[in-house]
């Protein structure tokens, strides 16, 4: 997914992913907290 949006950082952990992600708007805010949820943080 990262890579449809030329993100230009290459995240080392899930959370950082997650994160990106949803600066970028590609998830919206339910989703961001699913995500790490399932992440646990």
């Amino acid at each position: 997914m990262l890579k449809y949006f030329n993100c230009l950082v290459v995240p080392t952990r899930s959370k950082d992913a997650v994160s990106i992600l949803y600066e970028a708007g590609a998830i919206m805010d339910e989703e961001y907290r699913t995500f790490n949820a399932a992440i646990g943080f």
